[in-house]
């Protein structure tokens, strides 16, 4: 059964995730699958299951074999800030975040201090984005904010293709209209700040990317036509 699921079936599982707290203490936290195409299969994997403090990330192992699973090693623990079912970036399929962890990722991502739990983030609330979970205006205010702050040159690359796609698959004529002066000067900024030859090239593709206004074009003629040393 393991085999034919992962080997021969098409699709992959949705995951969610419920959280119960009683007098600020995780009570129950479960990790529910389900199968999209309504078959009822279930995709047997590891998990970390991250739950995230203002000082530190916990992380859990947990096994969903089953469509719901209890995290009982989460019982007790104080009520995290959020919760990121997919903590090591380790598994397979779509993660969807509860409200909280939505809208305290999009606001505080970047405090994240582990550089693979804030890229594991990251992926999470792009899925989410692509799902209509989350908005992608307001993808593009955390991508905007942290960006600045990333440190990890994977991660940073990984965030300048989102806000690509973001900017150009995601959002109406007029928002990228409103929105293009301000990111422009973000990811301009990104180039004179980034401390290596890979990570200046990294702002500048995505700056030449989201281009829009007459005085970013300028400035990518004068770089050569797109290239910058």
């Amino acid at each position: 059964v393991w085999s034919r699921t992962w080997v021969e079936e098409r699709g992959r599982p949705t995951f969610t995730t419920e959280l119960e707290v009683e007098r600020g203490r995780v009570s129950r936290l479960t990790v529910t699958v389900t199968d999209p195409l309504r078959r009822g299969l279930v995709w047997p994997q590891q998990l970390r299951v991250a739950l995230g403090y203002e000082s530190e990330v916990r992380e859990i192992a947990t096994y969903a074999s089953e469509a719901s699973v209890v995290v009982a090693d989460a019982e007790g623990m104080p009520e995290p800030l959020f919760v990121l079912p997919n903590g090591a970036g380790l598994g397979y399929g779509l993660f969807i975040l509860d409200r909280a962890s939505r809208e305290y990722l999009l606001d505080h991502i970047e405090a994240i201090a582990d550089p693979l739990t804030r890229g594991s983030a990251w992926v999470t609330l792009w899925d989410n984005v692509l799902e209509s979970y989350v908005d992608a205006g307001a993808f593009l205010d955390a991508a905007g904010r942290a960006l600045a702050a990333e440190t990890d040159e994977q991660n940073l690359q990984r965030v300048l293709a989102y806000t690509i796609q973001a900017f150009w698959a995601h959002l109406a004529a007029d928002e990228r209209a409103r929105r293009a002066p301000a990111l422009e000067t973000m990811l301009w900024a990104g180039v004179g700040r980034a401390s290596t030859r890979s990570a200046k090239a990294a702002w500048f593709a995505a700056f030449r990317d989201l281009a829009l206004t007459p005085a970013s074009l300028a400035s990518i003629g004068r770089c050569g036509g797109g290239t910058i040393g």
